[in-house]
């Protein structure tokens, strides 16, 4: 924050307890600072820089209801001082107050225009507001007036980067560091940039930097891991996961993310224990139950697949992508009458793709083989298995052609006129051979 004029303008008597704050200051014991500079005010409570200085001292000890009406009596004495405006509106800003501290600024800047560190914690007020074109604007309204502040270039690569202008935030942030090199903050987030133009390679290297000087930092190992998995170092990635664990057991974010890395590499059964310690953290993500499902069904432990979507579904009822999965799974179960309720329910939710109305077109042929099916059911479902068959035989007609001869269940209808017009070739049945992946079809 910044400092009040060095020589106060008091009665004799609040001059003791005054010096003795400053020393306290100068230790780092702001709660004694504090309350000397309290003794100062009982002296004279016109004495400006000792209000605000043991107003400063209180937002140090994260005591701002305390501070505010501190600069408020400073303010009153001394309403003209741009650093008692400043810092009460940094006050504000870490009370959540942050229109309040905007207009704190704001008068600060009227008392002191070419003042860059009041610029930039305008910007960051503004920031945390979104507002990040005016938040930029502030910013390089401060480096108009301070071209070395490295922290300043560091904030305005961080709003370049939300405003998605990755290569200016770049930019932005090598300033930083010919200005200030040993910052691992700046090294992190250039490394985000990095990871965000698709350079991975350079983006490790960052990473590295930033943990040379933080290697305790769990947040760089786990981005450090993302970005390996992009390189195809899996193993340094797992690594750098593991690493990110070890000194943070509790972020959900990096046992799913090296889930979802183990479930790649095909260690299926540690994908799907990395997603359990995940979901033990954070059962509401529905990304979370989805990944598990995805990975159970790879494993072909379909109701186990189907309990992890249902769970999914519970927290986000419209995703097309898990009622998708989910049919998946209740296919290749058996259960047609289920999976065509999810295949039905997913349907307006996102293009009918030639997939999931292939799926469809199977489901209704399985639901023929059901013996309590009547001669008028048995043809509604013939006929519904026709329309979809030739929506994805349109749709992607050499996979599906391809797929057709796989499936034994489609084996009475591939001849029927209705197909006639596809021109398919003279298929005959074979016994499905299991995919791998997600990409996966019901062995119907």
């Amino acid at each position: 924050m910044s400092k009040p004029p060095a020589t106060p303008d008091c009665s004799p008597a609040a001059q003791a307890p005054y010096l003795r704050g400053k020393a306290a200051i100068a230790r780092g014991d702001y709660a004694a600072a504090a309350a000397a500079f309290g003794e100062a005010v009982e002296c004279d409570a016109a004495f400006a820089d000792a209000w605000g200085d043991r107003a400063n001292c209180l937002a140090r000890l994260d005591q701002f209801d305390a501070a505010l009406p501190c600069y408020d009596r400073a303010i009153a004495i001394a309403p003209e001082r741009a650093d008692l405006w400043y810092n009460r509106g940094t006050a504000l800003d870490g009370m959540g107050e942050r229109e309040q501290a905007l207009a704190s600024f704001q008068r600060a800047l009227q008392h002191d225009p070419h003042n860059a560190p009041i610029w930039n914690n305008f910007g960051i007020t503004l920031f945390r507001l979104d507002h990040w074109e005016a938040a930029l604007a502030s910013y390089d309204r401060a480096l108009e007036l301070d071209r070395l502040a490295a922290n300043i270039w560091h904030n305005r690569g961080v709003v370049l980067r939300k405003l998605d202008r990755q290569t200016d935030a770049l930019s932005s942030y090598d300033r930083s560091l010919e200005l200030r090199p040993a910052s691992p903050a700046t090294w992190y987030q250039r490394g985000i940039v990095l990871d965000n133009l698709k350079r991975f390679t350079e983006a490790v290297a960052s990473y590295d930097r930033a943990l040379e000087l933080r290697p305790h930092a769990a947040n760089i190992w786990h981005n450090r891991g993302i970005a390996l998995g992009h390189t195809k170092q899996f193993a340094d990635a797992i690594a750098s996961y593991e690493q990110a664990i070890r000194l943070n057991p509790n972020d959900p974010d990096t046992w799913y993310y090296r889930g979802r890395l183990l479930r790649q590499q095909g260690d299926l059964r540690g994908a799907v224990a990395s997603y359990g310690r995940a979901l033990r953290l954070n059962e509401t993500d529905p990304d979370l139950w989805f990944d598990r499902g995805n990975a159970l069904f790879a494993a072909c432990q379909l109701k186990a697949a189907v309990e992890s979507y249902n769970h999914a579904l519970a927290l986000a009822p419209e995703r097309a992508d898990i009622l998708k999965n989910r049919g998946l799974a209740l296919t290749r179960l058996l259960q047609p009458e289920a999976a065509l309720k999810s295949y039905h329910d997913a349907a307006p939710l996102a293009p009918d793709t030639p997939l999931l109305a292939y799926c469809r077109a199977a489901c209704h042929l399985l639901r023929l083989q059901a013996g309590e099916c009547s001669d008028w059911e048995r043809q509604g479902h013939l006929n519904r298995a026709m329309q979809f068959l030739q929506v994805a035989l349109q749709g992607d007609r050499d996979r599906y052609v391809a797929l057709l001869e796989k499936h034994n269940v489609f084996a009475n209808i591939r001849h029927r006129p209705e197909l006639e017009p596809l021109a398919l070739p003279n298929l005959e049945a074979k016994e499905l051979e299991l995919e791998d992946g997600m990409e996966m079809l019901p062995s119907f």
